[in-house]
């Protein structure tokens, strides 16, 4: 262990108003930034080891509330006194005011013009554009070539946002959104707690930063601008948006569309990249995991290519995306901020508290998953049905994913195309460390070498 924890454990205190809730201070001003900086998984794993289901944390100068079980978590997602966090809030900067960050009746309003695209049977009709474009990703491999596996699928999870929000036909402009957003993810780390003097400092990075900022702005109202121009009467996002009415017959306006789209590029591409390469080393450590997947998918294709329908068929691989994304979900950790006085439990929670939900903490936990730290995807196969809030990748209560039908069936046929077609095994000595910030990716990416099936 080194996270300091001596340390940390001397600034630890019981709340004033009696609760027996941990307070750890840290160092005073930054609080356990430090900590946070150096392995913020270690650092919470350790926390929530040693003092259990709620801790209270303090970081340059703010009050987290740290919790983990599912009834805290279930009671926070779902009541209507917590809101947006301020992480999430400083993001608004980057990346607008999106689903993903908004509140209130905007929030609703962008729920209700975005959730007819995300049904179970539209996502369906679409998802032989996934096949298609694994199906040509993969054909670019050679037997014993050596793959970074996370380049690999951020290419394709790019192919496939793009084609999802705009179109089979797009311009230029998609291609350098895609090329944007993988700049800023990778870039953006710890700078999120204090992003906005961050942006303002003249050091290299940052000046790259912002620039990427601007281009990825500019190319995102570029597209806009463009269909509005022409005509907005296709079945991508982007028309959705466009098409869209509130209950006054009022149209979207330009700047809630450029937010949707931002939002859904930035989450859509990340997200399925980091899962579909945490599962690819997951296959390629297990290869007995491996195998039975591939003969699963030949005798639901019977010897054909992968195909869109067969993805309800492909049981097991489900349970190899449930499990991973148990063990390695890409959204680590959600917050939310009380942003009244509230209760949780017992626990009185003052307006401006910030709480921390870790979900890899929480999927991680033996009480609801046994052997947690087991990568066993046959515990998804039995009858054994999990709590909502104990099993959370996609988020849960009001805010849960909305788009999380079309992300399990491009992780499932993604992997099922890709499994059809090669083995895999970890190249020599290659590692796989996370590297938890934003997305919970690998730390040197997934490198594999493939071999024909």
């Amino acid at each position: 262990m080194n996270i300091d924890m001596e340390s940390v454990h001397d600034a630890v205190s019981v709340r004033p108003d009696g609760k027996s809730v941990p307070v750890i201070r840290g160092f005073p001003g930054l609080g356990v930034l430090r900590q946070l900086r150096r392995n913020a998984l270690e650092f919470f794993s350790e926390t929530v080891k040693r003092y259990g289901d709620r801790v209270e944390l303090r970081v340059l100068g703010r009050r987290i509330l740290l919790i983990t079980h599912p009834a805290d978590v279930n009671d926070v997602l779902n009541a209507a006194d917590f809101g947006r966090s301020s992480e999430v809030k400083k993001l608004r900067r980057v990346f607008g005011n999106g689903i993903y960050s908004s509140e209130g009746e905007r929030w609703r309003m962008q729920r209700r013009a975005l959730q007819p695209a995300f049904r179970l049977n539209l996502v369906m009709t679409s998802a032989s554009m996934i096949v298609e474009h694994m199906t040509e990703c993969v054909a670019k491999w050679r037997p014993g070539e050596t793959l970074d596996v996370l380049q690999e699928m951020i290419g394709f999870t790019s192919d496939v946002i793009c084609e999802l929000i705009f179109g089979k036909e797009q311009s230029s402009d998609a291609k350098d959104i895609a090329k944007s957003v993988s700049v800023i993810l990778e870039t953006l780390r710890t700078e999120i707690l204090y992003l906005e003097l961050w942006q303002k400092l003249p050091l290299p990075r940052s000046r790259r930063w912002n620039q990427t900022i601007k281009s990825f702005h500019a190319a995102v109202s570029n597209m806009i601008a463009e269909r509005r121009a022409g005509s907005p009467d296709g079945e991508d996002l982007l028309s959705i948006l466009l098409k869209a009415k509130d209950e006054n017959d009022w149209g979207m306006p330009d700047e809630y569309v450029y937010d949707e789209v931002v939002t859904m590029f930035v989450a859509g591409q990340e997200t399925s990249a980091v899962a579909l390469s945490w599962a690819m080393a997951l296959c390629a450590l297990h290869t007995e995991v491996q195998e039975e997947a591939a003969i699963e998918i030949a005798e639901v294709t019977n010897g054909r290519e992968v195909r869109a329908e067969d993805y309800s068929r492909l049981k097991f691989l489900n349970a190899i995306v449930h499990e991973t994304l148990r063990l390695y979900p890409p959204l680590w950790t959600i917050g939310r901020s009380a942003i009244r006085d509230t209760r949780l439990g017992e626990l009185q929670v003052h307006a401006g508290t910030e709480v921390w939900i870790p979900i890899r903490e929480i999927h991680r936990d033996a009480r609801w998953f046994p052997q947690p730290e087991r990568f066993n995807p046959h515990r998804w196969s039995h009858s054994i049905r999990q709590s909502m809030v104990s099993y959370i990748p996609f988020g849960g209560g009001m805010r849960s994913c909305i788009a999380q039908h079309f992300a399990m069936a491009e992780l499932v046929l993604g992997l099922a195309v890709m499994l059809s077609r090669f083995r895999f095994r970890l190249e020599p000595g290659a590692k796989t460390d996370a590297d938890a910030w934003l997305t919970l990716r690998p730390k040197n990416g997934v490198r594999v070498i493939v071999s024909p099936r």
